[in-house]
């Protein structure tokens, strides 16, 4: 995880995220399957290096 580019644009991209996870059972997407497949792995990653993963993704 690292702090470049725009701190404001990092959050809201965060909070996104976090609010796909929430709402994943109302529409289904690339990104939610991608937090569940590096959080399968045999060793598990924690929750905020998969999301910054997942923003790095979307």
């Amino acid at each position: 995880m690292n702090k470049r580019g725009n701190p404001k644009g990092r959050k809201v991209l965060y909070f996104v995220v976090r609010n796909m996870m929430r709402q994943q059972k109302a529409a289904p997407n690339h990104i939610v399957d991608y937090y569940y497949k590096l959080k399968k792995q045999p060793h598990p990653k924690k929750d905020k290096v998969v999301i910054v993963a997942c923003i790095n993704n979307y």
